[in-house]
């Protein structure tokens, strides 16, 4: 075995001789998070499932971001494509009045630049 090679016994479990962090660079070795992982195939299982959490994440566009990214973030969180793709329903007016088609189309498109979702 090399120098400085550490072996981790009855595989890197908890309850071996040697727990499985002392593999660790020092830097890691006392890390909180670290703690609640008895094995290396635990904290492997973790890894992979925080990974697949981290793929479906939608991350906010910095500030400076473009307007196509803005658009694809919008997208992401369920905003129509164009403002006449949102399905408003309109109410009885037992009054009489009138539906205002300007404004319905003013509201449509507002909310689409605001980037409301459906």
């Amino acid at each position: 075995m090399s120098a400085g090679a550490t072996t981790l016994t009855n595989n890197g479990a908890a309850d071996g001789a040697q727990d499985w962090r002392t593999s660790l660079p020092e830097e890691l070795r006392t890390e909180k998070s670290l703690e609640k992982y008895k094995s290396v195939p635990e904290v492997a299982k973790a890894y992979v499932e925080a990974s697949k959490l981290m793929g479906n994440a939608v991350h906010m566009p910095k500030a400076d971001a473009t307007q196509e990214e803005f658009d694809k973030f919008y997208a992401r969180l369920g905003r129509p494509e164009s403002p006449d793709k949102y399905e408003l329903k309109r109410p009885e007016n037992p009054a009489g009045g009138q539906w205002d088609e300007g404004l319905e189309k003013e509201f449509r498109t507002a909310a689409h630049a605001s980037g409301l979702q459906r």
